[in-house]
């Protein structure tokens, strides 16, 4: 399967909103916190703008999911996905294959999701904790990858949006966003320098969304 997938940065205003709207107009399916570990190319938590693989450990503190992407996540290109469910008493593990396939640099990211269904989509509105900021996913899975029905998706995804007043973030502003992710210091993970299990006795209340 193939992902397509467009955002948008919102402001507070807009998120209560949007909230708002879908509640009315689309089927809430899932209300979650979920905990993100991200594997960073480079050692200075610059984003990496040129790779095209990106691993992440989720989880919504019930189960975990390892994700696997293929693509340029700069290009704005629709990119191959693979995905694993795995129980949490398996997360160590987990962050070993992670580590060891990926990379020892890592970020924590932790939100708060709705997700809705509406139309043909799956929308994300996500409001950020770290940093307090939100931002908005329109996403579609297709089994057809031929250049010309991922363009047409993508252009009927990006009307969807543009009905609705939202901009779609540029590759610029999604580089400023993700920089902002990777700097918080709290968030930032060396695991040539800390353990495994050091990280888990840390950061369990999050992996555990029990924050």
């Amino acid at each position: 399967m193939i992902e397509i997938e467009k955002r948008a940065l919102v402001d507070r205003n807009q998120y209560d909103e949007l909230l708002k709207y879908f509640s009315k107009k689309g089927k809430l399916t899932k209300q979650f916190k979920r905990y993100t570990i991200i594997g960073i190319q480079r050692p200075d938590f610059v984003p990496d703008t040129i790779g095209d693989k990106d691993l992440r450990i989720r989880t919504d503190g019930k189960s975990g999911l390892f994700t696997f992407k293929i693509g340029n996540w700069h290009s704005g290109d629709a990119r191959k996905e693979y995905e694993i469910h795995f129980d949490l008493s398996e997360i160590k593990d987990a962050m070993g294959i992670l580590t060891t396939l990926g990379s020892p640099y890592c970020v924590s990211v932790y939100i708060e999701r709705y997700e809705y269904s509406y139309h043909d989509y799956v929308v994300s509105l996500d409001k950020y904790f770290f940093n307090d900021d939100y931002i908005i996913d329109f996403e579609k899975l297709v089994s057809d990858n031929s250049t010309e029905n991922i363009k047409s998706e993508e252009e009927k995804i990006e009307n969807e949006m543009e009905e609705l007043g939202l901009n779609l973030i540029t590759s610029e502003k999604m580089i400023e966003f993700i920089n902002k992710l990777n700097f918080i210091k709290k968030a930032q993970h060396n695991f040539k320098k800390t353990s495994i299990d050091e990280w888990y006795k840390e950061w369990e209340e999050y992996i555990f969304c029990r924050v």
